[in-house]
C-alpha cells in the first residue's frame, strides 16, 4: 500500500516539477527578452543634424556636382553599407548578451524583475510545498552557459546561432525520482506521515543535489531571431518563446522529455 501511495505521489510530483520548471524557464526567458533588452542602432542622420553650428548660422553648402562630369558607378556594396552591417551586427550581439546574461549565475537580485511575472497557479503550488522560487531557480540555472557562434543581418532581420549548456533537467528529475524510491523503508515511512509537503521537500533536496552536479551537463544547439523596428533591434516573440522551451529542458509533460 505504501509503495502505491510513493509512486503515485512520485507522478504527481515529477508533474508538478515538470511544470514549475517549464514555468520558471519561461517566465524568465520571455522576460529577458523584452525587458529592457533593447540595443539602439545608429542613427546617421541625427549626427549629421547634431553637427551643426550652434550659434545658429548656416551650415556651408557644398557646391553642386557638374552634371556634364562623368559619374562613377554605385559600388554593389559600399564602405557606409558594410560599416552599417557592422553596427548591426554588433547591436545584435549586445542585445542577445544581455538578455542570456540574465540567467546566467542567477540570483534573487537578477532574477526579481523576471519571476515576479510568475503565474499565480504555479507560485501557489511553491508556496504550498514550501519551495521557494528564487532558489528554484538558481538550481535550474547554476551552470548555464552559453557561445554566441555566428550573427548574420539581413535588413532589418537577424539571426543569432549559438550554442548553450545547462544542467539536464530531465536526468535530474529521474534521478531524484530513484534516490527517493531507494530510501529505507523507515525514512519512507516518516515521509508518508508527513503527508505531501514531507514527501516533495525530501525530493527537492535530491533533486537539487543531482542538479547541481556539474557532471550533469547538457549542450543544445539553438537560434534567436531578431527584428529592428523603429531603430531598435529586439527578440521576435515565436523565437523566445522556443527558445525559453529549451533552456527549460524543452519538457514535454504529456511524454517526459525531450
Amino acid at each position: 500500500m505504501q509503495a502505491v501511495m510513493m509512486r503515485t505521489m512520485l507522478r504527481k510530483i515529477c508533474r508538478l516539477t515538470l511544470a514549475v520548471t517549464l514555468a520558471a524557464g519561461m517566465t524568465v526567458g520571455l522576460g529577458a527578452c523584452s525587458n529592457r533588452q533593447e540595443a539602439p542602432t545608429n542613427n546617421t542622420q541625427g549626427e549629421q543634424t547634431a553637427a551643426a553650428p550652434a550659434n545658429g548660422a548656416q551650415p556651408q553648402q557644398e557646391a553642386p556636382a557638374n552634371p556634364s562630369a562623368p559619374q562613377e558607378a554605385p559600388a554593389s556594396s559600399s564602405p557606409q553599407q558594410s560599416a552599417d552591417t557592422n553596427r548591426d551586427e554588433q547591436d545584435v550581439r549586445a542585445v542577445v548578451t544581455k538578455m542570456l546574461d540574465a540567467v546566467k549565475n542567477p540570483s534573487r537580485a537578477s532574477m526579481e524583475s523576471y519571476l515576479s511575472n510568475l503565474d499565480s497557479n504555479t507560485k501557489a503550488q511553491l508556496d504550498t510545498y514550501g519551495i521557494d522560487m528564487y532558489d528554484f531557480t538558481e538550481h535550474i540555472f547554476k551552470h548555464f552557459d552559453y557561445t554566441i557562434d555566428d550573427v548574420q543581418v539581413n535588413g532589418d532581420t537577424a539571426t543569432v546561432k549559438l550554442t548553450f549548456t545547462n544542467a539536464d533537467l530531465m536526468k535530474a528529475l529521474m534521478s531524484g525520482s530513484k534516490e527517493l524510491q531507494s530510501l529505507d523503508q523507515d525514512t519512507l515511512q516518516q515521509l508518508s506521515e508527513g503527508g505531501e509537503k514531507a514527501i516533495m521537500q525530501k525530493y527537492m533536496e535530491l533533486f537539487y543535489a543531482s542538479i547541481d552536479d556539474e557532471n550533469n551537463l547538457t549542450s543544445t544547439e539553438a537560434e534567436l531571431k531578431l527584428v529592428k523596428s523603429g531603430g531598435v533591434w529586439k527578440v521576435d516573440e515565436d523565437s523566445a518563446k522556443n527558445f525559453s522551451h529549451l533552456m527549460s529542458g524543452n519538457f514535454n509533460l504529456s511524454g517526459g522529455g525531450r
